[in-house]
């Protein structure tokens, strides 16, 4: 029975060897996937809306200028605690440095949906769960969302979209 492996290590080192138009397009996917989770925990800092979205936003620039993707070692662990130890590193130095730079500054800013990403916070359930405990959460539903999609389109690409519709619930 094939396993499934939640992050595919193979797109991480893709998006390593950039720039490439192969390893771009890694990386892309690779933001895409992760973006929700790191701002749902930098939210869960206590962190308002907008700087949050300033945060993840020099996080993801940080993490494409420096190439710090290319330090991702499957022996260490996983990617999604590389990529948080990552952002807690971002994050503590930009608070020693006591000023963010102003939304998107003189990078462009990466195309992230930001109030999709506020609303979709404001449906978090209110409780005592720690950042890290919220991360690993989204991250979870984040995966499960993509499996679900994955699926319903094999479903349709087949002629059996009803099937899947009826089985879905």
């Amino acid at each position: 029975m094939a396993r499934f492996h939640t992050t595919q290590w193979s797109a991480v080192l893709e998006a390593a060897r950039r720039p490439s138009p192969a390893g771009d397009e890694a990386l892309a996917g690779l933001c895409q996937v992760y973006w929700y989770p790191l701002y749902a925990y930098v939210r869960r800092q206590g962190t308002p809306p907008t700087d949050a979205q300033d945060l993840t936003q020099q996080f993801f620039v940080h993490l494409l200028s420096t190439n710090l993707i290319a330090m991702a070692d499957r022996q260490r662990g996983r990617f999604r605690a590389f990529l948080l130890t990552a952002l807690k590193n971002f994050l503590a130095n930009e608070r020693r440095r006591g000023a963010a730079l102003k939304r998107g500054g003189s990078q462009p800013p990466l195309s992230l949906d930001f109030q999709d990403g506020e609303q979709r916070y404001a449906r978090e359930p209110s409780h005592d769960a720690t950042p890290e405990r919220i991360f690993e959460r989204r991250w979870a539903i984040t995966v499960l969302d993509r499996g679900i999609a994955r699926l319903r389109d094999e479903y349709e690409a087949g002629g059996r979209l009803h099937l899947f519709d009826a089985l879905k619930g």
